[in-house]
């Protein structure tokens, strides 16, 4: 639909029908979608969200953040791997 912005790392399930704005880091599903939940804790999601999308590689982005988110996001990656 025209004027809907989804935000970054956003995920829609197949088949949703998407009739409002998506939060950033959300999971949205269903006809009309809602959000069944958050991909990671609000902390997490500011610290993403503090980063430009032109940032480059990821392992940029991993160089720039603080220890302790990289060390969040490496769990994560492992765990959906």
């Amino acid at each position: 639909m025209p004027g809907i912005r989804i935000g970054d790392g956003a995920i829609i399930a197949t088949n949703s029908v998407v009739t409002g704005d998506v939060e950033a880091y959300a999971v949205v599903g269903g006809n009309p979608a809602i959000e069944i939940r958050k991909r990671f804790e609000a902390s997490l999601i500011q610290e993403l969200l503090r980063f430009d999308g032109g940032i480059g590689t990821s392992r940029k982005l991993l160089v720039t953040l603080k220890p302790s988110v990289v060390q969040i996001l490496m769990l994560c990656v492992a765990r959906f791997n």
